[in-house]
């Protein structure tokens, strides 16, 4: 990689100078500077430009020693695209594989479906805990920044048997379904018990009329956000009467 990036730092080099050339070739020719920079510039990236008329009477021996220059450097900026993407393929893959088999390591632990407030909590309490879980979300950008956090992350799609399977659905302990589609959360359910008969699904619903169809695909824990809140608000709300009501007792 040391030396990929040396031979990096000389192509650039040698394309910036071979820039210089040609423009200064082609300035001598033409002299109009504009004219010369994007003739020059537009040759190094092999693109074909209209005649310039700045050039159409120009002596052919500095035009000519600028198209030599600029077929060489044409090569160079070739080379030196092909490097960075090559760069850019090789990380991703490689980061992708060090993530995959992190998880497939994984024995007893929770899957985490989809990024969300919810996740965070539950991620955050299972890492203070030292709990092995793994958080499986669609989206590159969300996976990256479960990454950044310490966590591992699988990008894919949670209803596809490749997606669970890269998780470790076939050692894992639990599987916890946080997105709010209860339809694919159900879907996500029967693939999950059709992987692991014993894992234990946990899944977010919106309404309770959902819970028996819930209950059908083999979700043993149902959680609707908002009448958790409620009850958490409910409780703190009788505690504080009930605390108000004691002092003015006493």
């Amino acid at each position: 990689m040391t030396t990929l990036r040396a031979v990096q730092k000389l192509l650039i080099v040698a394309v910036v100078v071979i820039f210089v050339i040609s423009a200064v070739a082609l300035y001598a020719a033409s002299k109009n500077l504009e004219v010369a920079m994007l003739m020059s510039l537009f040759n190094l990236l092999g693109s074909d430009l209209p005649a310039s008329e700045a050039l159409v009477d120009a002596p052919l021996l500095p035009v000519f020693l600028a198209q030599s220059v600029d077929i060489a450097g044409n090569i160079m900026v070739t080379i030196l695209l092909t490097t960075f993407l090559y760069q850019l393929l090789g990380r991703i893959d490689i980061h992708k594989r060090v993530m995959l088999s992190r998880a497939r390591k994984l024995s007893g632990h929770s899957i985490i479906v989809q990024k969300n407030s919810i996740t965070m909590e539950l991620a955050d309490k299972l890492k203070s805990n030292r709990l092995p879980f793994v958080v499986i979300e669609k989206g590159i950008r969300e996976t990256a920044s479960l990454e950044k956090k310490g966590y591992i992350a699988i990008s894919g799609e949670p209803t596809e048997e490749a997606t669970l399977m890269d998780a470790g659905i076939e050692k894992a302990h639990a599987i916890f379904l946080l997105g709010e589609d209860d339809i694919k959360n159900a879907l996500i359910a029967m693939t999950a018990h059709k992987l692991n008969r014993r894992i234990k699904v946990a899944a977010r619903i919106k309404r309770l009329s959902d819970i028996p169809k819930m209950q059908r695909v083999g979700v043993s824990h149902l959680v609707l956000p908002e009448i958790s809140v409620g009850n958490e608000i409910g409780t703190f709300v009788l505690k504080a009467s009930r605390q108000a009501a004691e002092s003015r007792k006493t």
